[in-house]
């Protein structure tokens, strides 16, 4: 009997806009021979209850069906529904993101009630499996300004094998949804092991969120105050700590930094933002940076066209109703939803697709026993204001700038109605980049047109077939990339 489901849906929403241009996400449903239609409509239609819904010849397009309410509203503010007689609901703007969460959440959970328990890797704790290595690996505190205790480790061999990095400290930082046990999945080809091994002190980061992020002096991870953070606050806030502790702990005046995806914007955002900690950092190394998506392909292209039908939408709920939270699921690994059996070690074809779909196909293919190995640790929490701050990027022009509020309170914070960019030219810190010519999560037009525009960019790689998952997990990685980051940072010490 095969354990792989048979999946046949389409997502049930879609955007309209009525004669004022107005957008409004409408839903359509069948139960039995009666089709149900849910309808969002605008504020102003809500403060209305007695306003009918806009009739199908004042929809701006004729090739959409326009739902026609005709009776009063009556308002379950619970749900953030309205009903209309027996076959029409109104659905506000902030019910209708938490239908949408709702109806993620329930195919989410369906596929995973379709696989066994017994499916899910064990998971032995990351210090066990690098002491099975002959490594030790240190759990640190660093404490934030504004109250968050993050986790670091520092990894280290009982016998440096080599002294020729003079036990320069290397912070390493991880990528969105992920913590530094992304560094820690492999022992062959691990870039974190050969650095020890090189005499360097290696130090990796964990921000605000993840699962070695989740301690605040005063704040419940149950409270809102705890998830009001975006990758602005990771780098500003977060990894200046961090490498605040690594100098202080060290005695070192300066260090060396390896950032992967979103560590390169959070690191972005400290040089840019505040440029002292240019001088802390001595050099640089960025695997796939994310900054402009000028060219979004794969996932980003499909959530930017998505988004494009209903821009309104998205930039109101953005501003207004998107509560701060964790992003739904973001901390629940998913080897069991992905591997059907434990005997089994083919990816399911749905998260192979669906991988692929967002980082690129990886050539040559990522070993089933690595990409298991990741998804036993992965996702590891990120907030939805993380989230969406991309999502931000991606509907701003290709701009990199900071969160957008909404007018009313960027007026507050930044004295503009726009949020500013950020000063990609205050960079002085040394950065060799590092961008793979297959990764559908940073394209290689946009990390070309980003190493363009900062003024200490020392090198550039453009590595062949490369997708955004190759950097940590790729049969070649060392040929392709190792190499050539332990050269750079020898050559600062």
């Amino acid at each position: 009997m095969s354990l792989t489901p048979s999946l046949s849906w389409s997502f049930p929403y879609r955007c309209e806009r009525d004669s004022e241009g107005n957008d409004y996400l409408g839903v359509r449903e069948v139960e039995g021979p009666r089709q149900i239609q849910r309808v969002v409509e605008t504020d102003a239609a809500l403060a209305e209850p007695g306003r009918k819904s806009q009739s199908r010849a004042q929809c701006h397009s004729p090739s959409r069906q326009c739902p026609v309410g005709q009776n009063a509203a009556k308002q379950h503010p619970a749900h953030g529904l309205q009903s209309e007689g027996t076959d029409t609901l109104k659905l506000s703007k902030a019910g209708c993101l938490k239908m949408s969460c709702w109806w993620t959440t329930g195919v989410l959970a369906v596929l995973a009630s379709c696989f066994p328990a017994s499916a899910s890797l064990s998971k032995p704790s990351i210090g066990k499996v690098v002491a099975s290595w002959g490594y030790n690996l240190d759990a640190l505190d660093v404490a934030t300004p504004d109250g968050y205790i993050l986790t670091v480790h520092r990894l280290s061999a009982p016998k440096a094998r080599n002294a020729s990095g003079h036990f320069t400290p290397i912070l390493i930082g991880h990528g969105l949804l992920g913590n530094s046990e992304q560094w820690l999945l492999r022992s062959d080809q691990n870039l974190a092991v050969q650095l020890v091994d090189r005499g360097f002190d290696v130090w990796l980061s964990n921000f605000r969120g993840t699962s070695y992020g989740l301690r605040h002096k005063s704040l419940s991870i149950k409270s809102h105050k705890f998830w009001d953070f975006s990758w602005h606050e990771n780098g500003v806030i977060d990894q200046a700590a961090m490498v605040d502790f690594v100098l202080q702990t060290t005695g070192r005046p300066r260090l060396l930094s390896l950032s992967y995806s979103m560590s390169c914007t959070s690191t972005m955002v400290l040089l840019s933002e505040r440029p002292e900690y240019n001088s802390k950092i001595m050099g640089n190394v960025f695997f796939a940076p994310s900054a402009f998506f000028r060219h979004p392909a794969g996932l980003w292209l499909f959530t930017k066209s998505a988004i494009d039908k209903c821009p309104g939408l998205i930039k109101d709920a953005t501003a207004r109703y998107i509560i701060n939270d964790k992003m739904p699921f973001s901390d629940v690994p998913v080897d069991t939803l992905c591997y059907a059996a434990q005997s089994s070690n083919e990816l399911q074809p749905v998260c192979k697709i669906f991988t692929e779909f967002a980082a690129g196909k990886p050539k040559p293919p990522i070993s089933s026993k690595m990409m298991r190995a990741l998804l036993s640790r992965f996702p590891a929490g990120a907030s939805i204001r993380q989230v969406t701050h991309y999502a931000q990027s991606l509907m701003s022009a290709g701009s990199f700038r900071k969160y957008d509020f909404g007018m009313a309170k960027n007026e507050k914070l930044y004295s503009s109605p726009v949020p500013p960019s950020y000063n990609l030219s205050a960079i002085s810190s040394p950065i060799h980049f590092f961008y793979g010519l297959g990764d559908l999560t940073v394209s290689a037009e946009d990390a070309a047109a980003l190493s363009s525009e900062i003024p200490s960019v020392v090198s550039v790689h453009k590595v062949p077939r490369f997708n955004h998952l190759d950097f940590v997990l790729a049969k070649n990685v060392d040929e392709a990339v190792n190499k050539k980051v332990i050269d750079h940072f020898l050559s600062y010490v």
